[in-house]
Order: structure tokens, then C-alpha cells, then sequence
């Protein structure tokens, strides 16, 4: 019977060397896995920093960027506050030259419509100095074109015609406008 039972404790021993050996298995297996897993949480994490670098360069490149834009703005913006306020600087000249116009040669000039004009003399007729001498210049794709002159001057057509002849000559237009007057004043005498 001792002999049974020895033999019963080598089957247990035997049963539990399997065990044992089974278990040693599975924790290879384990720390193999736990190994790999500690593998891809590293290479996770260096993705990650990876990910997390190129955001930073990608952040630092579009504020830099952003700023040059804003610089690039900056300086549009300034242009154009300098460029409107020569403009309204011009206006200003334009209109005080224009005016001068009125009050020496009584000249005013009004706007009709887009790319037209109406020329008003006065000062002309020395009988009534408030005689209005009209014309409405206006500009086509063909060139300048005249119409409703009052009274009707017989030179407006050859006066158009050097306008248009010469019209990118600066002093085309005060050189129509000077002979316009002219014409007026031949009729008024």
C-alpha cells in the first residue's frame, strides 16, 4: 500500500510537474506578448511624438505664415489709406482749380452720366454776363462726341475733330475747351 501511495504522490508530482511546466509555457508566452505589447506601446508613443512634433512644426509654420500675412495686410492697408488720401487730396486740388474756372472764366463742369459731361460757360456775352453757353462731351468707343450745343457753333465739328485726332495729348481736352469758348465769344460779339 505505500507503494500505492507513492505512486499516487509521483502521479500528483508527475500531474503537477506537468502543471508547472504548462504554467512556465503560458508565462513565456505571456512576457513574449507583454514584450510585443511593450513594443507597440513604445512605438505608439513615439508616433505619437512623432505626430505631436510635426503638429508643433506644422503650428510654428502657419503662426509664421499668419504673421506674414499680417505684415502683408498691414502694409496693403496702408497703401491704399495713403492712395485714398492722395486721391482726396486731388479731388480737393481738382475741385479748387475747377473753381477758379467758375469764378474767372465761368466755366462749370457737371457730371451727366458715366464718361459724360456738361460744359457751362457764363462771363461770355458782356450784354448779360449770366448767358449760359452749354455743351455735353461725352466719350464713346469712336472718341469724344458733342452734343446739345447751345447756341450751335459751326467750328464744334472740326474742334471734335482735333480732339479725337490728338485725344492722348494731355492738352487735348483743355485745348477743345479753350477753342469752345472762343467760338462761344465769336458768337456772343
Amino acid at each position: 500500500q505505500e507503494i500505492l501511495k507513492e505512486e499516487d504522490v509521483l502521479e500528483d508530482l508527475q500531474a503537477d510537474l506537468a502543471t508547472v511546466e504548462e504554467l512556465t509555457e503560458a508565462a513565456r508566452g505571456f512576457r513574449e506578448e507583454g514584450a510585443q505589447l511593450g513594443e507597440a506601446v513604445l512605438q505608439c508613443m513615439k508616433s505619437a511624438g512623432d505626430r505631436a512634433e510635426v503638429v508643433t512644426k506644422a503650428k510654428e509654420i502657419l503662426r509664421s505664415a499668419k504673421a506674414d500675412y499680417q505684415k502683408e495686410l498691414e502694409a496693403e492697408e496702408q497703401r491704399f489709406a495713403e492712395q485714398k488720401e492722395a486721391s482726396r487730396l486731388q479731388h480737393l486740388k481738382i475741385e479748387a482749380f475747377l473753381q477758379r474756372y467758375s469764378c474767372c472764366l465761368g466755366l462749370e463742369i457737371t457730371r451727366v452720366c458715366a464718361q459724360t459731361i456738361r460744359l457751362c460757360f457764363t462771363l461770355i456775352d458782356k450784354a448779360d454776363t449770366s448767358r449760359e453757353f452749354t455743351l455735353v462731351l461725352g466719350l464713346s468707343k469712336e472718341g469724344y462726341v458733342a452734343s446739345n450745343c447751345n447756341p450751335e457753333v459751326p467750328e464744334l465739328p472740326e474742334l471734335l475733330e482735333r480732339l479725337n485726332e490728338d485725344s492722348t495729348n494731355v492738352a487735348a481736352v483743355p485745348r477743345f475747351v479753350c477753342g469752345l469758348r472762343r467760338a462761344f465769344a465769336r458768337i456772343a460779339a
